[in-house]
């Protein structure tokens, strides 16, 4: 589960990889590498009751150049139960390490509140990434309960 017996947070492995291999860089992700509309921010999943917003979290992708090899994400996401587009009471910081394994499976590695998340799951294709942070939210949300999320205070 982590890289020489260390337990390893996003942001360690991501310069542990760069530094180790000095083709790779770290840039802002832009709507067009992750496949979603530059507008939207907020999301649902009706099979996993969850909803999301993106708004003020960084999408890094780590890439060689031609590949993207992973997505680094970092900030804070408001996640709720059922579907809330806007108001969302609560959510989490994110601190995730997306790698796409195929065009329907990815690896997720971080932690949400600093509770550790690993998962291999199938996605929704057109939807990959998008998906990937429904199921990170709701794995949290399985996992340690909405009394894990912190509420939101207005900036």
């Amino acid at each position: 589960m982590s890289m020489n017996g260390e337990n390893l947070m996003p942001a360690e492995i991501i310069a542990r990889l760069i530094k180790d291999n000095p083709r790779l860089k770290l840039e802002e992700a832009q709507p067009k590498d992750i496949g979603i509309d530059p507008i939207a921010d907020g999301y649902f999943s009706p099979d996993l009751n969850v909803s999301i917003n993106i708004k003020k979290v960084k999408i890094f992708k780590v890439h060689n150049g031609e590949d993207i090899n992973a997505f680094w994400i970092n900030g804070f996401m408001p996640i709720s139960r059922g579907m809330v587009i806007r108001n969302h009471g609560r959510g989490a910081v994110v601190d995730l390490f997306l790698i796409r394994l195929s065009e329907d499976r990815v690896l997720l590695r971080g932690a949400l509140n600093g509770k550790p998340i690993m998962a291999y799951f199938e996605v929704e294709p057109s939807e990959w990434f998008i998906d990937a942070l429904l199921h990170a939210a709701g794995i949290f949300l399985k996992d340690y309960g909405e009394r894990s999320l912190t509420p939101i205070r207005d900036d």
